[in-house]
């Protein structure tokens, strides 16, 4: 079962968070009591939103969306950065002596500056969604047959539960179109 909450409003309190959380867990027992053979896998969205118990819930199809990654590959700047930030932490958090004195060790620079040079070809990535764009898409294109899709339905900010099968579909796997008989060579 996939489990997702739409965040909705800024201000939500610990009590909002916790009557999604009931929501959702209702919501739960009462899917494991209809599963069906067919269902592989429940969608289920979630809004974060004040009165979430009160909310409609609508069994929805799966708005395809193609709105871009939900992730940002880092510069090789800001994974440095971040490489840093994550040694200065670690740091922070296991010498004692170092909180006391805000201190740092001489050679410890020296070590950062190694330890960086060894994570060269790492890739980090960011949570970087476009919301705005995501939201557009959905307002063209959510409404299509009959409006309920899950994107449409979590932007009226009701819940949503989609039932899925695992299917595998072809598509363009980087051979300009072909999908059979074009021989694949390696150099080896």
């Amino acid at each position: 079962m996939a489990l997702s909450f739409a965040i909705f409003e800024k201000n939500w309190t610990e009590k909002d968070v916790d009557d999604a959380c009931l929501l959702s867990s209702k919501l739960i027992d009462h899917l494991l009591q209809i599963w069906t053979p067919e269902v592989h896998l429940y969608n289920v969205n979630i809004p974060l939103i004040k009165d979430v118990l009160s909310t409609k819930i609508y069994f929805t199809r799966l708005l395809e969306n193609r709105t871009g990654s939900l992730f940002r590959l880092l510069s090789a700047e800001e994974n440095e950065a971040h490489e840093r930030e994550s040694k200065a932490n670690d740091a922070w958090k296991a010498k004692p002596g170092l909180r006391d004195e805000g201190a740092a060790e001489k050679n410890e620079e020296n070590d950062e500056e190694a330890d960086i040079a060894d994570i060269e070809g790492v890739k980090r990535w960011k949570w970087s969604v476009d919301f705005k764009l995501f939201e557009a898409f959905v307002a063209e294109h959510g409404h299509k047959g009959h409006g309920m899709t899950d994107g449409w339905c979590i932007n009226q900010r009701w819940a949503s539960v989609t039932a899925l099968r695992a299917a595998y579909q072809v598509v363009d796997g980087g051979a300009g179109g072909i999908h059979g008989g074009q021989e694949i060579k390696l150099n080896l």
